[in-house]
């Protein structure tokens, strides 16, 4: 099966336009974005499926809020998409920059945040340093190298000169870095950087600090403020699974990352991810000052949700 050409799919979407609108109702749905379109995927109420169908588009809406999705078992309307059209929707979405297309995820686990105890010691470790760790470290040498602005999956902004800065003494500060192994693998692939961390787990900062990473300070990272001197930035501000919902509730989130991005230079980077679920949304981002070049993996969205696939990755640069 050939791609869509951007001609077929506006044609395509034109044909489900104009169907009239149906109601559904499922266990789960989310969000998927692209310009001004807005697709909704999940399990669906089948009566030949007792625990429901996954579908990878149900519906396009025309406009639909995260909040209107919350929870399990919510009911949406829209138009209708038979899963021959699906099929196709998938594969050129998928094809898309991740710059354009968004998952937003519609709050549904109310759980306590997690209580961390040392954070290699956990089974979550194993997801970051083999999934997620990888694609910022990725992220962070593309931009480096300045690599072409069709790689897949990584969308770079040069500066107003027109280049991207290799300034040796940059600062990169890893915002609950946990026992310092992001900081330790990035240390080794980019030397000439500098690297700080914050982690409020005692126990992670000691195993920190046994790497030889020297600038760990022990903390909450709300008070970056008070841990480092006020005169400092930092080019790259990383937040792999710091802003999640199952580590941070989202007025938090939203204290640390502000108060983060008084701390960023000019021009600097801020990339967010994690395990679970983004508090924020590209449009939170832009709001809070940020340019939003990177939005997700999009090959990995509509992937099968019982395996584990990164699938969000915000990549902000600061505006001003």
């Amino acid at each position: 099966m050939g791609y869509l050409t951007d001609t077929e799919f506006q044609q395509l979407i034109d044909t489900i336009r104009k169907r009239p609108e149906y109601q559904f109702s499922g266990y789960w749905f989310n969000i998927i974005k692209f310009g001004d379109l807005m697709f909704v995927q999940g399990c669906v109420d089948d009566d030949d499926a007792p625990y429901g169908l996954d579908r990878n588009i149900v519906i396009l809406t025309e406009s639909i809020a995260a909040e209107e999705l919350e929870g399990y078992r919510p009911e949406i309307e829209g138009h209708p998409v038979d899963t021959s059209e699906e099929a196709l929707l998938v594969e050129y979405l998928s094809s898309k920059s991740a710059h354009d297309v968004e998952l937003i995820v519609p709050e549904r686990n109310t759980a306590h945040p997690v209580a961390w105890s040392r954070f290699d010691a956990t089974p979550e470790y194993r997801m970051y340093n083999h999934f997620i760790y990888p694609v910022i470290i990725e992220v962070i040498e593309s931009i480096e190298s300045d690599r072409s602005l069709d790689k897949p999956g990584f969308c770079p902004r040069h500066t107003r000169e027109g280049e991207i800065e290799t300034n040796s003494s940059k600062r990169l500060l890893d915002m609950g870095c946990g026992c310092g192994n992001l900081i330790e693998v990035l240390k080794q692939r980019l030397p000439r950087f500098h690297y700080y961390g914050i982690d409020i787990n005692p126990a992670n900062v000691d195993a920190a600090k046994e790497k030889n990473l020297p600038n760990i300070r022990l903390g909450d990272s709300e008070d970056i403020g008070r841990l480092f001197p006020p005169a400092l930035t930092f080019d790259f501000i990383i937040f792999s699974g710091l802003l999640n919902r199952q580590v941070t509730s989202r007025d938090k989130a939203f204290t640390i990352l502000c108060n983060a991005i008084k701390r960023l230079s000019k021009e600097g980077y801020v990339i967010i991810t994690g395990y679970t679920s983004c508090h924020f949304t590209a449009s939170d981002l832009t709001h809070m000052g940020l340019d939003v070049l990177r939005k997700s993996i999009p090959h990995n969205l509509f992937k099968d949700y019982t395996g584990y696939y990164l699938r969000q990755l915000y990549l902000g640069q600061k505006m001003f």
